[in-house]
């Protein structure tokens, strides 16, 4: 984490000195550490968590005093992709903007530090200031075209939305401290671990639950995030897309495990499956709607990264670890992915204002590269073999049990619906049947560079390609389950954080293996969301059916502030009133 944080102190305190040469080279250095070190932790981690206390704070006689760090392969591979990210971001930066000086790639780095702490650490309030700390940068990235009428609007639904979530967060952190005496998450679960859930819990689990969910942009906490995705830059919807709101939901199983998995058994957990899963459904539903009836490409990618957050709140709502295993790698496949496919959108826009609106076909082959990223991404989210989200979602289906038809029958709808959308959105921007998408401010912030420059498509490529390459690594389904199995045993966590050892290995679990019938079923989930692409762009009446069908939904989407605060204090009030019903 200092890396990055000391490099972006660097950039700010030394702008002037430092030249844009000197800038890039910092940023891409720090980024490229970051990376580096990210990746030793996690191969360090695999076998058993790394502890660190800052100040040498060791817990004395069973009290915790100082703030730990705690990685474990789930937050160190976070970790990783979130250095990743970043990396491709100031890379794509580069050609992307005409002139940033050192305020934007330290605004990054400073993003990517704080992602880390919010990983790693063990320490509820800790949580709390790295997911706030990530949220004011993401803020200020979102304002970057603060001078138009969109932009401002983004940001200000960004924050104050977010503001309101980080509230409930830090309430939630009080209530906890009081009926606990201690703000680590080790101690504090051990604290609440074989005592009956009280009111108190309940409030605070609803009260954590609504706060991350914010962040994670679940419905009915979502309305901020197509505002914001589609207006920011598109290098910082890389790492909103691909880190931001997978945050939420690490958050939201962290404290989960760590803190309320030894006090929420038996009924009360089972009521607790069927409301995340009631909003994972919900979600996944309501974002593969909104993707198939918008039609702004950006905002259409906003909705497919709420729709599959839904998958992976409703993958996290089995509460096994099998299914556990399948999140991390679906939602770290998904990553680099939609990061690549809001990479390569930035470049179709840049060629469309250009071209002023005309057909993209036969502008050159760079252009041809974009939109192949386009269309792979798409039916990469569609669950197409051997991407890591096809090996993901197998994983998560396999473990669900008796809820596996269910969620296999959800998958398919958002997979088809929103990578059909994707296809048909790109489909048309490449034949020019939609008009120039980039504001006044984004023509002239992008004015610099060739039209089409390499280092705008070469991280979308790279992006694609790691997504490819999780999913054929050896065995990274065993590894992904392996992962989930340390990251969710509480007795483990408590004894390497508390008693700097070990307990007992719990049981082994095996991965799912890739059987013929799942790979054939996923690669029919591509070929629907071809067909459904084909079905959006020449059948006019399923399109004015759509439209019709929607109008209530759409109107939801308002984009006025006033109303997404009041959908967030109305979803914390009836998530509060089901747990309260489950702990009865």
């Amino acid at each position: 984490m200092a890396v990055p944080l000391g490099a972006a102190a660097l950039l700010a305190g030394a702008e002037r000195y430092l030249g844009r040469i000197g800038r890039d080279i910092t940023a891409l250095a720090a980024a490229t550490a970051t990376a580096v070190l990210a990746a030793i932790a996690l191969n360090d981690s695999t076998h058993r968590p790394i502890v660190y206390w800052f100040g040498d704070w060791l817990p004395e006689r069973g009290t915790v005093i100082g703030v730990d760090y705690v990685v474990d392969p789930m937050g160190g591979g976070l970790a990783l992709l979130a250095a990743l990210l970043s990396f491709g971001a100031l890379v794509y930066s580069q050609r992307f903007f005409s002139g940033t000086g050192g305020r934007y790639p330290a605004l990054v780095l400073v993003f990517l530090g704080a992602s880390i702490d919010f990983a790693w650490t063990g320490d509820l309030f800790n949580l709390f200031v790295a997911f706030e700390l990530v949220a004011v940068v993401g803020f200020i990235l979102t304002g970057y075209y603060a001078s138009e009428e969109a932009p401002l609007q983004g940001a200000i639904n960004f924050a104050v939305t977010n503001t309101v979530g980080g509230l409930i967060l830090l309430m939630a952190v009080t209530i906890l401290y009081g009926r606990t005496g201690t703000l680590n998450l080790a101690q504090m679960g051990q604290q609440l671990a074989g005592h009956r859930p009280d009111g108190l819990v309940a409030v605070a689990l609803a009260m954590l639950g609504a706060g991350f969910l914010v962040k994670a942009a679940v419905v009915p906490w979502h309305f901020w995030l197509p505002d914001a995705y589609g207006t920011a830059p598109a290098p910082t919807c890389v790492m909103f897309a691909g880190v931001l709101s997978e945050l939420g939901l690490f958050g939201l199983a962290r404290v989960w495990e760590t803190v309320f998995s030894g006090v929420v058994t038996g009924p009360a957990e089972q009521h607790i499956r069927l409301v995340f899963g009631a909003l994972g459904i919900l979600t996944a539903l309501v974002g593969t709607v909104m993707a198939m009836v918008e039609s702004y490409g950006r905002r259409i990618l906003g909705f497919v990264v709420v729709a599959h957050m839904g998958l992976y709140l409703l993958g996290f709502a089995v509460l096994r670890t099998v299914s556990l295993g399948g999140v991390a790698l679906l939602a770290a496949g998904d990553g680099f992915t939609k990061a690549a496919l809001f990479l390569a959108v930035g470049v179709l826009r840049r060629r469309r204002n250009e071209t002023g609106g005309r057909p993209l076909r036969g502008s050159g082959g760079r252009v041809g590269v974009a939109v192949g990223v386009v269309a792979f991404g798409a039916l990469a989210l569609a669950d197409l073999p051997p991407f890591a989200s096809s090996v993901g979602k197998d994983i998560v289906v396999s473990g669900a049990g008796s809820a596996a038809a269910l969620i296999e029958v959800i998958f398919v709808i958002t997979s088809v619906g929103t990578g059909g959308a994707i296809l048909a959105s790109a489909a048309r921007v490449w034949r020019g049947d939609s008009s120039g998408e980039n504001s006044p401010a984004e023509e002239q912030a992008e004015s610099g560079g060739t039209p089409v420059a390499v280092l705008l498509l070469v991280p979308a490529v790279l992006l694609l390609a790691c997504g490819l390459a999780l999913g054929l690594l050896p065995d990274i389904a065993g590894r992904a389950v392996r992962a989930a199995a340390m990251f969710s045993d509480r007795r483990n966590y408590v004894a390497s954080v508390i008693d700097g050892r070990m307990a007992s290995a719990g049981p082994r679990l095996k991965a799912p293996g890739v059987s013929i019938t799942s790979l054939l079923g996923d690669g029919a989930e591509a070929v629907g969301a071809v067909a459904f692409a084909a079905l959006l762009l020449s059948a006019k009446r399923l399109q004015g059916a759509l439209g019709a069908a929607t109008v209530l939904l759409r109107k939801l989407h308002s984009g006025h502030v006033a109303d997404q605060v009041t959908w967030s204090l109305a979803g914390l009030a009836t998530l509060a009133g089901l747990l309260g019903v489950a702990f009865r």
